[in-house]
C-alpha cells in the first residue's frame, strides 16, 4: 500500500460479498447484521449488498455469509428471492474500513455481474466463493459462465472424517434394514461405552444408504440431560427432524409445517397432537394426550414407509424422558406391517422398553482392532505411514476408544509431539515425558481447557442450552454481539467441537463433549448461566413463551429462582392438562411442590391447593393407586397445617382413586374418614361431595341398593346447597340403580327430573350423558327398543357436539345392546365403529374392548378360532395394564365362546378365573353371575350373558 501511495497499516483482505434481490431491505440488513455482514458496498439496482469478513478475519467468512444467503431463502419461502455469494479483495484502513478506493467498485461491481447471470429464485455461488464453499456445501455442477447454484448446506454426518472399522457391524445393520425393507418394522439398539462411537455409527448408516442411491427417509435426534424432566421432549425433537423445524422458528411457520401433516392422512386431532408436543396451543381440541400421540406417530410413520424405507433414530437414547419412554415401548411391542426401522444408541444402563419388541435387535459397540486403530490414525493424521510403536502406545492408552484416539492425536499434535511430513508421520523426543490426562474425559477437559476465555465463556452458555442452540439465543444470553457469537462458533466447529446443523443451529460435536464442559462448570457459576439462558429465551420471542414453559421452568430451577420455576411448572401442567397429557400434568405439578416445600416459609394454601390439581387428575388418569398414594402425603401435609377442610377433601379423593383402582374396601374407609371430618366441619358442600363418591364407588361395583342409598343423602344435601349440577349427576346415578332393582318408575322419574334440572338448552355434555344413562335404565327394565334409541340418541348428539370420546363410548354400547338383542349384523357395524373411531383418536382401552366384542361375534357366529385369539390378545391387554374391571367381563366372554367351540374345561377355568378377581376386587354381581355360568356347564346349558 505505501508503495501505491496509500495510507499506512493499510492492508488487502479476503471478503465475501452477498447480494440478494427480492427481499426487503430492511429485513435483510437485520437479518445480515445477525450473521456479521455490513452495508459497506450501498445498495445498487434493487439488490442489497453485505460484505462478510470486515472484523476479525476467521477463514469462514464465505461459509457465513452462504448460511445468510440460505436463510434469508427460507424466510421468504412466499415470495421468490434471487441471492449470489462472491468473494474478493478489499483496501482495508488501520481502522478496519473498506478505503473509497477501486477495490470497492469492484468487488460490487464483479458481484453485480455474477447476480445478473444467477438464476431467479435461487442461491448461487461464484467461481471464486464456490471453490471456498464446496467442502461445507453442496453445489450444483457449473453450467457454462453461470454461477453454481448453492443447494444445501451439507449434513453432520458429512464432512466428519472418514468412518474406519466396524465391518461387523455395519453388516448386521444391513442385513436388519434389509428384513425392515420387505415390509416387517424393526427396532435396532446400538449400545457402547462414551466415545465408543454410537453417533458416528448411526450418521456412517445414514451416509451410506444415501451414497448406494437407496431412498430412505433417516430422521436422527438426540436426548438430553435437560430433556428426561420435560415430558415428550424425545418425540418433540425427532418431530423437529421430521418436519425440518429449526429452533427459533416462527409460530407461523410452525402451524404451516404441522399442517403438512395433512398429506400424509393425518386427521385434525391427531395434528393437534402434534403441535401440542411443539408447543403450539391448540384452543378447544380434542385429545387424550399420550394415546393420541401414539396414533399420529403410528400414522405418520406407516404413511411414510408406504413410499421408502423410514428409519427413525435417537442419540442418547437412555437419556430419554419417561414420557416419550412409555408412548415408544406401546408402539413397539406391536410393530406395524411396514418398512420402518427405529434405532436406539445408547451407553449400557438400565434397558429401555425398546429390548422388549418382538423384533428387537442389539448392536454391541466393542473396541477398534488394532489395525483399524492404525488405520483411524493415519486418515486423522492425513499421513501414508505411521510408525508401529506409536499405534501400539495408542493402543494401550486408548483401548481402542475411537474417540479417545482422537482426542489423544489431538493432544499430541498440540504439544508439537508429532510430526507429519510428505505422508509419514514421525514421533519426535520427549514423548515418553509427555504428561496427558489419563482418561477421556480429562483429554477433553485439557482440550477444552485451553481455549480462550472468550471461546469458554460462549460453550458455557451454549452448553447451558442444551444439545442444540441458536446462535441468536447463545448472543442474547452471554450479552454480546451475534455476529461475534458466529465467528467464535466458526472457529470453535473448525476446531471439531462444535458442528453446525443449518444456518442458525449447531450442536457439540459429541455427547461427552457437551457433558464435560457442563461439568466443567462450577457449581456457583451454574445459576447466573441459566438465568442467563431464561432471560434470552423469555426475552427474544416473548410473545411465544407457552411453546417453551417447560424449558424455562428447568433454567429457572436450575438457577435457584423457585417462583418462577414453580410458575412455569404449573403453567406447564396447565397446558398438558389442557391436552389431556394427565401423567404428565400430575408430574409438572409434583415438581412445583416440591419446589415449594424447600421454601422457608412455603405459601401452604398453595401447595395444598396444587395437590388438589393433582387429585381431582388422578380421577381421570391411567395410574390412580400412584396417585392415591400422593393424597396421602398430601392428607399428611394438610394435618400438618391443621386444614381440615384439606384433610377432608384429601380424604375423599384418596376414597375416590382407590375404588377406581378396584380397591373398594379400602376406598370405603378413607370415604368414611373424609364424612366424618366433614360432618364435625358442618360442610354440607363437601359432604354432599362425599356422598356422591360413595355412591359412585358402588354403582362400580353394581350394588344399586347402597347407590341409592348415598345417591339420596348426596341429592339432599346438593339441594339444600342449591348446587344443580350435583342433583343432575346424583339423579343420573341414581336412575340405573333404581331400574336394576324393578323401580322402573322411579328410574323414569329420575331422568325426568335430571332433564328439567338440566335447563334449556342444556350443558351438551351432560345431554349426551342424559341419553346415555337413559339407555342404560331402558337396558335394565327390558326395553330393547327404548334402549337402543337412547343410545343412537346419545351417539348422534356426541357426534354434532363433536365429542370425539363420547361417539366412541356410545358407538361401543350401542353394538352391546345391538349383541344382546341378537342383532348381529348391526352389532357388528357400530362396534367396527367404535373402534375406528377410539384407534384413529388414540383411545387404546376402548378400541381393545372393541376387538374383543368383534372377535365374540366372529367366535359365537363363525366358531372362529381367529376371533378367539383376538379376545385373547384384548385379555391380555387388561393383564398387562391392570383393568381389572375389562378382564373380568372380557374373561367371562371367553368362557362363553369356549364353551361354544366345546371346551368346557377351558370355560371352568375362565368362570373361575373371573370369580377369583371379582372375588378380590368386591364386584359382587359378576360373581353372581359367574357362579350361575358353572352350573349351566355343569349342566349342559348355555352361559348366560353377564348381567
Amino acid at each position: 500500500p505505501a508503495k501505491a501511495g496509500l495510507p499506512p497499516r493499510s492492508e488487502w483482505r479476503e471478503v465475501t460479498a452477498l447480494a440478494v434481490e427480492g427481499f426487503e431491505r430492511q429485513e435483510m440488513l437485520a437479518l445480515g447484521a445477525r450473521y456479521g455482514g455490513e452495508p459497506c458496498l450501498g445498495h445498487t439496482e434493487g439488490a442489497t449488498l453485505l460484505v462478510f469478513g470486515l472484523g476479525e478475519a476467521d477463514g469462514h467468512d464465505a461459509q457465513t455469509a452462504a448460511r445468510c444467503a440460505l436463510r434469508a431463502r427460507q424466510a421468504s419461502s412466499d415470495r421468490p428471492i434471487r441471492a449470489v455469494v462472491h468473494s474478493g479483495r478489499l483496501l482495508i484502513d488501520s481502522e478496519g474500513k473498506p478505503r473509497v478506493h477501486a477495490s470497492v467498485d469492484t468487488l460490487r461491481t464483479d458481484t453485480a455481474k455474477w447476480l445478473a447471470r444467477t438464476a431467479a429464485s435461487s442461491v448461487a455461488a461464484s467461481p471464486a466463493a464456490a471453490k471456498l464453499l464446496r467442502g461445507r456445501f453442496e453445489l450444483a455442477p457449473a453450467q457454462g459462465d453461470a454461477p453454481r447454484i448453492l443447494e444445501r448446506e451439507r449434513r453432520a454426518d458429512e464432512g466428519v472424517g472418514k468412518f474406519v472399522g466396524r465391518r461387523e457391524e455395519l453388516r448386521k445393520l444391513g442385513e436388519t434394514l434389509a428384513r425392515a425393507n420387505r415390509g416387517r418394522a424393526r427396532v435396532i439398539g446400538i449400545k457402547g461405552d462414551a466415545g465408543s462411537g454410537k453417533s458416528r455409527l448411526l450418521l456412517e448408516a445414514s451416509r451410506r444408504l444415501r451414497q448406494a442411491g437407496h431412498d430412505v427417509g433417516f430422521y436422527l435426534a438426540t436426548c438430553s440431560p435437560q430433556g428426561r424432566l420435560v415430558p415428550y421432549s424425545a418425540i418433540h425433537d425427532l418431530l423437529r427432524a421430521v418436519l425440518g423445524i429449526e429452533e427459533l422458528e416462527s409460530e407461523a411457520r410452525l402451524r404451516e409445517k404441522v399442517e403438512r401433516l395433512k398429506l400424509l392422512g393425518l386427521p385434525s386431532s391427531q395434528r393437534d397432537a402434534v403441535a401440542r408436543v411443539l408447543g403450539l396451543s391448540i384452543p378447544g381440541a380434542s385429545g387424550m394426550g399420550a394415546a393420541m400421540l401414539e396414533s399420529a406417530m403410528l400414522r405418520i410413520s406407516y404413511k411414510l414407509a408406504q413410499d421408502k424405507l423410514t428409519v427413525f433414530a435417537w442419540d442418547s437414547a437412555e437419556l430419554m424422558d419417561v414420557q416419550s419412554r412409555q408412548v415408544l415401548g406401546k408402539l413397539l411391542q406391536n410393530p406395524p406391517e411396514a418398512r420402518v426401522v427405529t434405532m436406539f444408541a445408547y451407553r449400557p444402563s438400565d434397558p429401555g422398553p425398546w429390548v422388549t419388541s418382538p423384533t428387537f435387535t442389539e448392536v454391541v459397540i466393542t473396541p477398534l482392532s488394532a489395525e483399524d486403530v492404525a488405520r483411524l490414525v493415519r486418515h486423522r493424521l492425513l499421513a501414508n505411514q505411521v510408525p508401529d510403536d506409536l499405534v501400539h502406545d495408542i493402543c494401550i492408552k486408548t483401548g481402542g476408544n475411537p474417540l479417545y484416539v482422537e482426542e489423544l492425536l489431538a493432544a499430541m499434535r498440540d504439544a508439537g509431539k508429532l510430526d507429519v511430513h510428505d505422508g509419514v508421520v514421525a514421533k519426535l523426543n520427549g514423548v515418553a515425558t509427555l504428561e496427558l490426562p489419563r482418561t477421556l474425559r480429562g483429554l477433553v477437559a485439557s482440550r477444552v481447557g485451553k481455549l480462550s476465555q472468550a471461546h469458554r465463556l460462549i460453550l458455557q452458555v451454549a452448553v447451558t442450552f442444551g444439545p442444540r442452540f441458536a446462535a441468536e439465543l447463545v448472543a442474547r444470553a452471554a450479552a454480546q454481539d451475534e455476529a461475534t457469537v458466529r465467528t467464535a462458533l466458526s472457529v470453535l466447529e473448525e476446531r471439531g467441537i462444535v458442528r453446525a446443523l443449518g444456518p442458525s443451529e449447531y450442536s457439540f460435536a459429541h455427547d461427552l463433549v457437551r457433558e464435560v464442559l457442563y461439568d466443567g462448570i462450577a457449581l456457583d457459576e451454574r445459576p447466573p448461566l441459566h438465568a442467563a439462558v431464561a432471560r434470552a429465551i423469555e426475552t427474544l420471542r416473548p410473545a411465544e413463551l407457552d411453546a417453551v414453559v417447560d424449558r424455562l421452568a428447568h433454567h429457572h430451577r436450575e438457577a435457584g429462582q423457585r417462583q418462577q420455576a414453580i410458575s412455569y411448572l404449573v403453567k406447564s401442567a396447565q397446558r398438558c392438562e389442557s391436552e389431556h397429557a394427565i401423567e404428565a400434568a400430575i408430574d409438572a405439578y409434583a415438581q412445583a411442590i416440591d419446589l415449594l416445600s424447600l421454601s422457608s416459609s412455603p405459601d401452604r394454601t398453595h401447595m395444598l391447593t396444587l395437590y388438589m390439581r393433582i387429585g381431582d387428575l388422578g380421577i381421570r388418569s391411567r395410574t390412580a393407586e400412584a396417585v392415591a398414594d400422593r393424597m396421602g402425603a398430601a392428607l399428611e401435609l394438610a394435618e400438618s397445617f391443621g386444614r381440615d377442610e384439606f384433610v377432608a377433601r384429601f380424604a375423599m379423593m384418596r376414597g375416590r382413586l382407590l375404588n377406581k383402582a378396584s380397591r373398594f374396601q379400602e376406598g370405603r374407609m378413607w370415604l368414611e374418614r373424609a364424612e366424618s371430618v366433614a360432618k364435625k366441619r358442618g360442610d354440607r358442600g363437601l359432604e354432599r361431595d362425599i356422598a356422591l363418591a360413595a355412591a359412585e364407588a358402588h354403582a362400580r361395583n353394581g350394588e344399586y341398593t347402597a347407590v341409592i342409598e348415598h345417591g339420596r343423602r348426596a341429592l339432599e344435601l346438593a339441594q339444600l346447597t342449591d348446587e344443580v349440577g350435583a342433583q343432575v349427576r346424583c339423579l343420573l346415578l341414581m336412575a340405573p340403580a333404581y331400574a336394576a332393582i324393578g323401580e322402573g318408575e322411579i328410574a323414569l322419574s329420575a331422568l325426568r327430573d335430571a332433564q328439567e334440572l338440566m335447563g334449556h338448552p342444556p350443558d351438551r355434555m351432560v345431554e349426551v350423558e342424559l341419553y346415555k344413562v337413559r339407555s342404560l335404565v331402558f337396558h335394565q327394565l327390558g326395553d330393547q327398543e327404548g334402549m337402543i334409541d337412547s343410545a343412537r340418541r346419545s351417539l348422534e348428539l356426541a357426534k354434532e357436539y363433536g365429542f370425539v370420546y363420547e361417539v366412541a363410548v356410545n358407538a361401543h354400547n350401542l353394538g352391546e345392546f345391538y349383541l344382546r338383542t341378537g342383532e348381529d349384523k348391526k352389532a357388528f357395524s357400530s362396534l367396527k365403529q367404535g373402534y375406528e373411531v377410539a384407534a384413529e383418536h388414540g383411545f387404546a382401552r376402548l378400541a381393545w374392548l372393541n376387538v374383543c366384542l368383534l372377535g365374540f361375534l366372529d367366535a359365537m357366529r363363525f366358531g372362529s378360532e381367529q376371533g378367539k385369539a383376538r379376545m385373547v390378545q384384548s385379555v391380555r391387554y387388561a393383564e398387562e395394564r391392570g383393568y381389572t374391571w375389562d378382564l373380568i367381563g372380557e374373561k367371562y366372554l371367553l368362557a362363553i365362546v369356549e364353551q361354544k367351540l366345546g371346551r368346557p374345561e377351558a370355560a371352568l377355568a375362565a368362570l373361575r378365573d373371573v370369580i377369583v378377581l371379582a372375588e378380590k376386587h368386591g364386584h359382587i354381581r359378576i360373581c353372581d353371575d359367574a357362579e350361575q355360568g358353572l352350573r349351566a356347564v355343569a349342566a349342559g346349558r348355555p352361559i348366560a350373558l353377564p348381567r
